[in-house]
């Protein structure tokens, strides 16, 4: 071996150690940077997957629970109201069925004893009382019949709240004949019209109560009209879910102001010396047609005439 290979080797033969030292680090280190790479990455992939997982197998099954058990909480909690408003309802509703039927049955007996006295007084001393006295006499005794007439009509209300609905298949037209020939010598001096009325399902003793008011509200309102007869017609149309009845009369009429208030009980638009009555009647219509799961109108214009509408469902019983 020459002295120059001996020269460049020494010379040289550390870089080319070093560099194959270098070069084989460098490619251990690539080696375990590559594992790492691949380890890193499938650690990543794991948390990625968990991550996901819990996104969307556990946290929205979780809302959606969250959100059911909110939604079942405020349902109960409107359940639990909605029942402590029908029973505090139902108990108003027994305080005043009981005011209802104390009124009109401890009334009742002072009434009727008071106008015992009075036709006592009227039958055995009238002939010896001045005319300031007996006319005194008389206007106690026609309160008193008043008073008892409300006192019954309180009666029939107290027994309408609450009151078991018998329904039936009902011939309605000839339940208004019957009211009319009820009405005995008044129906001559009345016109009546009945249009064709079919059979419909109600409770045949209510609602011939119903009609009878109507019909008798429209002759005595149409009675005092000179110029021409007093004129009732009833009819009848059928709607979607109701069965739609009508009253009209060629009467007085009604004023648009007073169109709901005429419904509430004891309301009367006019004195007795005019128009007799108790104020009472269209409260207790108004109470039938509900009754029947219907409602009750009217559509009237001052000296006019009045038309009565009422509904009753097509679902009774």
């Amino acid at each position: 071996m020459s002295f120059a290979h001996i020269f460049l080797s020494a010379v040289f033969s550390p870089w080319y150690i070093g560099a194959g030292y270098c070069v084989a680090s460098v490619d251990r280190l690539s080696d375990r940077i590559s594992i790492l790479g691949v380890v890193i990455f499938i650690i990543f992939g794991l948390i990625s997957f968990f991550l996901l997982k819990r996104r969307f197998f556990v946290g929205r099954p979780k809302n959606r629970t969250d959100r059911s058990d909110k939604q079942e909480l405020a349902l109960s909690d409107l359940e639990s109201r909605l029942k402590k408003s029908l029973n505090e309802q139902r108990r108003l509703t027994d305080e005043m069925d009981n005011f209802l039927y104390t009124i009109s049955h401890d009334l009742r007996t002072p009434v009727g004893i008071i106008r015992s006295y009075i036709d006592i007084i009227e039958s055995d001393y009238m002939d010896g009382l001045d005319d300031e006295l007996a006319t005194l006499l008389s206007r106690v005794s026609g309160n008193a019949k008043k008073m008892e007439r409300l006192i019954d009509e309180l009666v029939v209300l107290s027994r309408l709240t609450g009151s078991k609905m018998d329904f039936s298949d009902t011939d309605i037209y000839k339940l208004i004949q019957d009211s009319v020939d009820k009405m005995g010598s008044d129906k001559n001096r009345v016109v009546f019209n009945i249009l064709k009325i079919p059979s419909v399902r109600c409770d045949k003793t209510k609602f011939f109560d119903l009609i009878s008011r109507l019909i008798d509200n429209a002759v005595k309102f149409s009675s005092r009209i000179e110029s021409e007869k007093t004129s009732v017609e009833i009819g009848y149309s059928s709607c979607d879910k109701f069965h739609k009845f009508y009253v009209r009369d060629n009467g007085i009429g009604i004023g648009s102001e007073y169109h709901t208030k005429i419904f509430d009980l004891f309301v009367k638009l006019h004195p007795d010396d005019r128009y007799d009555g108790t104020g009472s009647g269209l409260a207790i219509v108004k109470k039938i047609v509900k009754l029947h799961g219907g409602e009750v109108w009217v559509d009237s214009v001052s000296g006019e005439g009045a038309t009565f509408y009422f509904t009753i469902s097509k679902n009774l019983g």
